[in-house]
């Protein structure tokens, strides 16, 4: 159910033809947001539900990868039939006014009720899928101040430390956004997912020329223009490809959660990276503009011994594509000087991978461990070695997982 206001961009040649690599190397099998899921043959069917909305199918469509306990299903309808109590919104409001109040004030009762049933931003590590965003926790003294230190809201914090001892669930920007989304389709109101670099949030267009952004981590309203003075990958290139800033379809919303899968099928204790290659291929395919599919499947080709058996170019090919999106992005760059690597073109991989570094002093110097990861790959080229032939010296069994975050 696109709306007028949802960009939908021509995609350029590169954009083509990383596609057509990835999909020629692995066909993909991820659900479209119209098929539903069915499961595979011999699979328990999905436990029964009070809704049916995108959330509830992200969480039939996970269970391919490990089960959902009905208890997740339990509580996800807790919040949508709370939402659905206490969260009032007309859209056919006619008054341009009355109608952006009510959608504020609607908003901010789908972030009371969220709160109230004890979801915090995580106090280090992401979250990956709806499903590890429903899972149970008790806060230690180490947590709790790990979810304090990342929670902005007064509001929240001080309902945090008032109900410090109860169970918790962590969910982060992407992963609430679903929620957020799962809730207006049940109040009736069209929230839309968007993209920053490393960041979503969700939108509620008021007519085809007016819009709200909703940061779901504060929250709060903010404007285009805070997205783009705290990112510097936002150009005016991205936004008018429609890679940043876009309000997705329904279609390229399954394929960010497609990517989200492969995410969780790399995660398992013996990683499945068959299936997390055809989610990342899937999830290109429904998603063209989405860098962290490119990006992880790419880093696939040249982490995983013996996993790609195609040519080496391919995985140059879809990582130039990621990079392309974001020239700021020092995941990505990491990614591509590795591809260069396992091709042999060691004097790019180098530069690829200084720039990488250097990238990641300017936007996260924090991140001590990551550039540790990058220097040390960074000696490994300029030895002629490979990522994979690293591995393979200091009888690692698994690689790293995919380097791009979500944030």
């Amino acid at each position: 159910m696109p709306r007028t206001p949802i960009h939908r961009p021509k995609l350029g040649p590169g954009t083509l033809l990383a596609a057509a690599l990835l999909l020629a190397a692995c066909t993909g099998t991820g659900e479209t947001p119209s098929s539903g899921t069915k499961g595979s043959l011999g699979q328990a069917a999905p436990p029964k539900r009070a809704f049916n909305t995108i959330a509830h199918r992200m969480l039939d469509s996970e269970s391919e990868v490990s089960p959902v306990p009905a208890e997740k299903y339990a509580l996800l309808d807790r919040i949508l039939r709370q939402a659905k109590e206490r969260v009032h919104f007309n859209p056919a409001e006619p008054d341009p006014g009355t109608k952006r109040a009510a959608a504020l004030a609607a908003l901010d009762a789908m972030d009371q009720v969220i709160m109230e049933n004890n979801i915090v931003f995580p106090p280090s590590d992401w979250v990956t899928a709806l499903g590890d965003g429903l899972e149970n926790h008790t806060l230690t003294e180490q947590d709790l101040q790990g979810v304090l230190k990342n929670t902005f809201s007064p509001r929240r914090a001080a309902y945090l430390k008032a109900h410090r001892g109860e169970v918790f669930h962590y969910m982060d920007c992407d992963v609430l956004s679903f929620l957020y989304i799962a809730i207006g389709q049940v109040v009736g109101m069209d929230l839309r997912f968007v993209e920053v670099p490393h960041h979503a949030f969700v939108r509620y267009y008021l007519n085809d020329d007016d819009w709200i952004n909703w940061e779901t981590t504060v929250p709060e309203e903010q404007s285009d223009g805070d997205y783009r003075a705290d990112h510097r990958g936002i150009t005016d290139r991205a936004v008018e490809e429609g890679i940043f800033l876009c309000a997705r379809s329904d279609e390229e919303l399954w394929g960010y959660f497609l990517c989200c899968r492969g995410m969780l099928w790399e995660s398992l204790k013996t990683p499945n990276y068959q299936r997390a290659a055809e989610d990342y291929a899937r999830s290109i395919d429904l998603h063209p503009r989405l860098q962290l599919s490119r990006n992880n499947l790419a880093w696939l080709y040249v982490s995983v011994p013996g996993f790609w058996k195609g040519p080496k170019t391919d995985a140059v090919q879809l990582a130039l594509s990621a990079v392309s999106m974001d020239l700021t992005d020092g995941e990505n760059l990491d990614t591509l000087a590795t591809c260069y690597a396992e091709a042999g073109d060691f004097a790019k991989a180098i530069a690829y991978e200084n720039e990488a570094i250097n990238c990641f002093e300017v936007t996260n110097p924090a991140a001590k461990d990551d550039k540790k990861e990058f220097q040390n790959r960074l000696d490994a080229f300029k030895k002629g070695k490979t990522y994979i032939q690293t591995l393979q010296e200091s009888a690692a069994t698994q690689p790293k997982p995919g380097p791009a975050t979500r944030r």
